[in-house]
């Protein structure tokens, strides 16, 4: 595993440690740095021209959490 999905990964912990599992259930992530298909059993979707990760299909305020954590 590379450093960029284990950070997702991190990210993804704290997110759900703050908000529940139930929050992010149909989340999807948007990122430039990993050529797979899911991380941590959500779907990628792999965008070259946006920088990091970031999180949609959620509430704002997940989502923005997701990219501050």
């Amino acid at each position: 595993m590379n450093d960029y999905v284990e950070e997702v990964c991190r990210k993804l912990r704290l997110t759900v440690a703050e908000y529940g599992q139930k929050k992010i259930d149909g989340a999807i992530l948007v990122g430039s740095n990993y050529d797979g298909d899911q991380i941590s059993g959500l779907k990628y979707i792999n965008c070259p021209t946006l920088f990091g990760c970031r999180m949609g299909n959620v509430s704002f305020e997940v989502a923005r959490f997701f990219e501050d954590a």
